[in-house]
């Protein structure tokens, strides 16, 4: 297993240098990955840190991130100190009638294999999201 702990505020500014570290450990831990998979990891990423940035009232307050590798699943975790939500009370979006934003949970939760979240207390943070991908099946299972 290989992990990276990246420690962000919740900022939008802070996302490209999100998209950075992580393009950096990914290509660390697995070099010939394709780069349509680290597109979609850094999208799932990119998601889930604007919606805390956005949504969760917990504007510059610390974000945890950690990834890991494991043999065939990549596992991003997420903890922030926002507003407890309901993702089960978020609806779809409407895809025969297009709209400018809400296809962030929808987008995170249709390329993971797993999405959980729970209110929880670890620390100093009050939320945890975790989200499961499969790796690519061309992709050696060597750690």
């Amino acid at each position: 297993m290989k992990k990276i702990d990246i420690k962000l505020t919740a900022s939008l500014d802070n996302l490209e240098e999100l998209r950075k570290r992580l393009t950096s450990f990914i290509c660390s831990v697995h070099p010939k990955i394709s780069s349509d998979w680290q597109q979609e990891i850094k999208l799932i990423a990119t998601e889930l840190f604007t919606n805390i940035c956005k949504h969760s009232q917990a504007a510059e307050k610390p974000v945890l991130i950690r990834i890991k590798f494991y043999k065939s699943i990549v596992t991003l975790f997420f903890c922030d100190q926002g507003k407890p939500w309901n993702p089960d009370k978020i609806s779809p979006p409407n895809l025969s009638n297009p709209q400018e934003s809400g296809y962030g949970l929808y987008l995170v939760k249709s390329m993971s294999k797993k999405f959980y979240y729970k209110c929880i207390k670890i620390g100093e943070y009050n939320n945890f999201t975790l989200i499961e991908k499969n790796l690519p099946q061309d992709n050696p299972n060597h750690l």
